[in-house]
């Protein structure tokens, strides 16, 4: 993991510095001073100002205000349920909170990676296939206080638990994802697919003892948040894989990567075939369903315009960049940098 880990602390420093390059620049066109290099303390608040913006920090605001049991009644986000503890308990700033949440999740979200690409090749290619994730255009997002870090994280420990047989683990995750994000739903399919995969020649007394473990946890959360249940048309009508030639057709380009229609449909191309390839390098059944299926989960849970900002969780699909022979790992790490820092010098400048 040393490598992922070395990956992720220079790219973040090369995206701070990058940050403070383009809120430098775009103070300075602001003010009549001549003065090129601002005052850091104005740099700091302008990004305490926009990782305020965040849909999180407004919610773990309102949520502080209750008892703490109350919480679970307010919301069925773990993540804030989580920084609501961490809030209290350390007394940090709303901000400060989320920031630091949302990095540990992405950080346990890149040991799973790690971890459950390793079952299906070797350790070289997990720690690439986690460290094109570090190198996402949009991977900022979770660096700067974003709930999608523990859907992610979740999001794979239930399909790595599921390839341990550890069933319980594995339905408590895709239960807390359940309540975090529609994914969880696709998902569901692929995990009773290993679920299928490894009890088949179990006795039926085993195999009903492994599906309690499994599916009671799932229940709960489902009867818990039942209502998603009337969302399933309008999420899959507006999904990223259905209207994806229907948008190809049409659309705005807009300044970032993220929200144009160029990066959204890059974005899809490259799941697909990173996929296919995963696909094709595996001799195993089990390992020639999971990069696709994840592909498939992800583009059916989310719109065409936010696949770019999703990408990170179907991780398992740059194993196939990262099994390749040749430059082709170089060159997407290479343009995968370059277009992160893009992305982040447009939103702060």
């Amino acid at each position: 993991m040393t490598r992922v880990w070395t990956s992720f602390v220079f790219h973040r420093l090369l995206l701070i510095l990058t940050v403070l390059v383009a809120t430098n620049m775009s103070l300075q066109s602001k003010s009549s001073n001549s003065s090129f290099f601002r005052s850091p303390s104005s740099i700091w608040n302008k990004i305490v100002k926009t990782v305020s913006r965040s849909p999180e920090v407004s919610s773990l605001k309102r949520l502080n205000k209750v008892g703490f049991s109350d919480v679970f009644t307010r919301t069925p986000n773990p993540f804030l349920w989580v920084s609501v503890g961490v809030t209290r308990l350390t007394g940090f700033s709303f901000p400060l909170t989320i920031v630091l949440i949302s990095n540990l999740f992405f950080l346990l979200f890149l040991r799973e990676i790690v971890e459950l690409i390793s079952r299906m090749e070797t350790t070289a290619v997990a720690h690439s296939a986690a460290t094109f994730c570090v190198l996402w255009p949009t991977s900022y997002e979770m660096s700067m206080g974003s709930s999608f870090s523990m859907a992610c994280y979740l999001a794979v420990v239930s399909i790595r638990t599921s390839m341990d047989s550890k069933w319980l683990l594995s339905g408590l995750s895709l239960g807390l994802l359940w309540l975090m994000s529609p994914v969880a739903i696709s998902l569901l399919v692929l995990i009773t697919f290993i679920f299928w995969y490894f009890q088949r020649h179990f006795p039926r007394k085993a195999m009903a003892q492994a599906a309690a473990m499994f599916f009671v946890p799932v229940l709960i959360a489902v009867v818990w948040k039942a209502y998603r249940f009337s969302e399933i048309s309008s999420i899959l009508g507006g999904s990223a894989l259905f209207n994806l030639f229907e948008n190809f057709g049409g659309g705005e380009f807009a300044w970032t990567f993220s929200h144009s229609l160029l990066g959204q449909t890059f974005t899809i191309i490259l799941l697909l075939v990173g996929a296919i390839w995963a696909a094709a390098n595996h001799s195993t059944l089990l390992h020639r369903v999971i990069p696709p299926a994840v592909a498939g989960a992800l583009l059916l849970s989310f719109p065409y315009d936010s696949i770019v900002s999703r990408a990170p969780m179907a991780g398992v699909c740059f194993e196939g960049f990262a099994s390749s022979i040749g430059p082709t790992p170089k060159i997407l790490a290479y343009g995968l940098t370059a277009l992160s820092v893009y992305e982040v010098y447009v939103l702060f400048s």
